[in-house]
């Protein structure tokens, strides 16, 4: 199960997330929810605290950016 929590920035246009869990199939609602972010908006995303991205977490990363 993937988390996604969002950080403090110091920027208007800039978002920082920490992901936390498992990015595989199951994330996909999880990581929808970072499609929404508004035009010229930056985002950093943190996987310090994941534990484990499989295939096809790795094609719905891809797919985001």
């Amino acid at each position: 199960m993937l988390q996604i929590q969002p950080q403090p920035s110091t920027h208007a246009l800039a978002q920082q997330f920490t992901l936390i869990g498992t990015v595989d199939i199951e994330a996909i609602a999880s990581l929808e929810t970072l499609y929404i972010l508004p035009a010229n908006c930056a985002a950093e995303l943190d996987f310090a605290l994941v534990q484990r991205v499989n295939s096809m977490g790795l094609a719905q990363l891809l797919k985001l950016f």
